[in-house]
């Protein structure tokens, strides 16, 4: 069955990563929104901070403390849950095949990854709008002056994003992800935080700590050419194509550059004792659909950051292909 643990795909990543930029560039008025957002990125490996977050999702909030700490080489990333069940996480990333990322979506595993690359692509299905505060009353985040950003979809097949951004810092201080009419889906804030000073002495804790994530695109071709999807959103590329064994789940993962949709096709065994589900929790959209397919039973699922009716319509354009093994 899906969980709700894994509502956001391969992410794996802890939603504590941050973009960060620096100091002077934010606080200028003649900076575009597209421009803050490339000098954050540029300065995302250099800044420590740590601080409390407080998560809305589905009138829920969840109270989670974090660190994340930076040294040319990885980038540390540690969760500390301040509420329900006790939990601690921990991330270590190599800098050079993981780039920023923005927090959003579950807040366990969330973060759409930014990079160079992945900026120009983002360019393509996104518009980038730098909002100017009204009576030029700054807006303030944890105590802080922010920025604010809005990534607005070129399209209804995507959501919009909102960025404050601390102007002394360059950390984002919140996240808030919107549906297309505009209600708030999901909240990130930060109400306390803290930069440098002292967090610059800590030291990265190597030894031991797995480095599970893989930033890299990883498709296994056996996979890849068992299945065929007859409609896409535009500029959606495929990240991840992989089978999670024993079950033999199909698991494909698909990113514009900054939502993700993750595509989860079960075997005939299991599709049987799952239900068909088409619902949003928070910011995400969670469909799974029956599908058969040389006799067969296959249940196809669609998990991601984006509007119902392009997770349902993804979902019905999975085919099978004559190449399946």
């Amino acid at each position: 069955m899906i969980k709700l643990k894994f509502l956001t795909f391969f992410k794996g990543v802890v939603l504590a990563s941050f973009l960060i930029q620096p100091i002077a560039s934010l606080a200028s008025e003649k900076q575009s929104a597209g421009q803050i957002l490339e000098k954050m990125l540029a300065a995302s490996r250099t800044v420590n901070y740590s601080g409390l977050v407080t998560y809305e999702k589905a009138a829920r909030i969840k109270t989670v403390e974090i660190l994340h700490l930076v040294n040319g080489d990885f980038s540390f990333r540690k969760i500390n849950h301040l509420d329900g069940p006790k939990g601690q996480y921990s991330k270590l990333l190599p800098v050079d095949n993981c780039a920023s990322l923005i927090p959003y979506g579950d807040y366990l595993i969330a973060s759409s990854i930014l990079s160079k690359e992945s900026m120009e692509q983002i360019k393509k299905s996104y518009y980038f709008d730098l909002i100017r505060a009204s009576e030029n009353i700054p807006v303030r985040v944890a105590g802080r002056d922010a920025a604010v950003v809005l990534i607005r979809p070129r399209d209804e097949h995507r959501l919009p994003l909102r960025l404050s951004i601390d102007t002394e810092s360059g950390i984002v201080l919140k996240t808030e992800l919107f549906n297309l009419e505009g209600k708030a889906l999901e909240r990130f804030q930060f109400i306390k935080l803290a930069v440098g000073g002292d967090l610059d002495l800590l030291q990265i804790p190597l030894d031991g700590l797995p480095n599970e994530f893989n930033c890299d695109s990883v498709v296994n071709r056996a996979v890849s050419d068992a299945w065929r999807f007859r409609w896409m959103p535009s500029n959606f590329l495929i990240r991840k194509a992989e089978r999670l064994a024993p079950a033999r789940q199909d698991t494909f993962v698909f990113s514009d550059g900054l939502a993700v949709v993750t595509v989860i096709i079960e075997s005939p065994k299991l599709s049987s004792k799952l239900p068909e589900l088409k619902l949003n929790y928070g910011g995400a959209s969670i469909v799974s659909l029956k599908h058969i397919f040389d006799g067969k039973v296959f249940n196809v699922s669609v998990v991601g950051e984006i509007p119902l009716p392009t997770a349902i319509k993804i979902a019905n354009g999975v085919t099978y292909s004559s190449k399946a093994t």
